[in-house]
């Protein structure tokens, strides 16, 4: 089944304001556009997508900013019949969920709506010129190949032992995990994931990180995740390497009796060619780790400065901030790398902890802070960023059940 939806009626979708909102009292609000959906960006298309907040697709899942107003995008939809493996009280069987796709296709690339409310959740992965191929994933068992023109799917882990993983789910303390992904190259073809499949039996409770090659189908043990924490899977320069973050009790530092031991925390590049890894950077004491916030970078903070490392090249770049914080958090670069937005964790004058939303010029440190946690009654969600300097804020309706607003600022200073 197909459909097909005009630009034209798209543009009749809901808007909660627009263009250039002024507040009552005649002052510029932070952001250009606010819309009545919550909405992440692809990066691949340029394209902004809509969260799944109703019962079926709408006319306002995909569009493109034209200037600072939304152009809605067609887009046509296919059924996949997927082979789901479920657990229900200690019985396993295969059930056959049909799941309907929407996409566009960009200059050549897939870009996917969200899967709405009545429908399995999936996460998807494209590469750019490729147009009828996706891979999309639900769970911690179920991750597909889908040709778009046709609806045909098939796994894309082998899974020959599966019988044996649910034999054991039923008593296991730990969840069993088969295969959950955390970062998928599908240009490169790696696919980079968490399982405990080796230790089902003996210990369900170690974790370990794997690579899947797609060009050999062959699945390659990184390392186990005891201590170390998945941050990027890295294949520029022709050298695919997972990099992870490795923290241990520190005895180089005096500690007064009854203080816990400060923790190192060590960034390594691990080779898929094998060898030993190698060390990227080391946090001293004073200094706290962030997570990978663009590709190739890592972010860490001390006193009131932010450091960007570069891992590829090992340069950091340090943003001095004017304002105080007890925690950055969620930092994200632009695309462009000018421009950061984080949540800031604060004490105010009271000494009562406060968040609000930051974006700092990378260059000049200048920053701006254009929201509190909570706005107009919504709770912040989560934010990205868009091209050209745009930033995607979103807030949720604590009250109610997928209900979102997004706003989008112009990060211009």
């Amino acid at each position: 089944m197909k459909k097909a939806f005009s630009s034209i009626v798209i543009l009749a979708a809901p808007i909660l304001a627009a263009v250039l909102l002024l507040s009552s009292c005649g002052l510029r609000k932070p952001h250009f556009l606010e819309l009545g959906a919550g909405y992440s960006y692809d990066a691949l298309t340029g394209v902004y997508v809509r969260y799944p907040s109703d019962l079926s697709y709408g006319p306002n899942e995909l569009f493109e900013l034209n200037g600072r107003k939304p152009k809605y995008l067609t887009y046509d939809t296919v059924t996949v019949d997927l082979p789901v493996r479920l657990g229900n009280a200690g019985s396993y069987s295969y059930r056959i969920e049909k799941t309907e796709i929407a996409y566009a296709v960009v200059d050549g690339t897939p870009v996917l709506a969200r899967a709405v409310d009545y429908q399995p959740r999936f996460s998807y992965a494209a590469m750019k010129g490729e147009p009828k191929t996706v891979m999309i994933w639900s769970n911690d068992r179920n991750a597909y190949f889908v040709n778009l023109a046709d609806g045909t799917a098939h796994k894309v882990f082998e899974d020959g032992r599966i019988a044996e993983y649910e034999a054991l789910e039923q008593y296991a303390r730990y969840p069993l995990i088969w295969a959950r992904i955390v970062e998928a190259d599908f240009g490169a073809g790696y696919i980079a994931f968490i399982s405990n499949r080796n230790n089902m039996a003996t210990a369900p409770q170690k974790n370990e990180l794997f690579v899947l090659d797609l060009n050999t189908g062959e699945e390659k043990l990184v390392f186990p995740l005891e201590r170390r924490e998945f941050i990027a899977l890295d294949t520029s320069g022709g050298n695919a390497r997972v990099i992870c973050l490795e923290e241990e009790a520190s005895v180089n530092y005096a500690v007064n009796d009854g203080d816990p031991m400060p923790v190192v925390s060590r960034l390594y590049a691990y080779s898929l060619d094998g060898g030993k890894p190698e060390l990227l950077l080391e946090l001293t004491l004073g200094q706290t780790a962030g997570s990978a916030c663009a590709p190739g970078y890592f972010y860490y903070t001390s006193g009131r400065s932010v450091f960007l490392f570069d891992y590829r090249t090992k340069g950091v770049t340090e943003i001095k901030l004017t304002e105080a914080f007890v925690e950055i958090k969620g930092l994200k670069l632009s695309g462009d790398g000018k421009y950061m937005a984080y949540l800031r964790v604060y004490s105010d004058p009271n000494d009562i902890i406060e968040t609000n939303v930051g974006i700092t010029a990378v260059g000049s440190g200048k920053s701006s802070y254009p929201y509190t946690y909570g706005e107009d009654g919504y709770a912040f969600d989560f934010m990205e960023w868009g091209a050209d300097s745009v930033l995607v804020v979103n807030f949720a309706d604590p009250g109610a059940a997928n209900k979102y607003i997004s706003r989008f600022v112009l990060a211009d200073f």
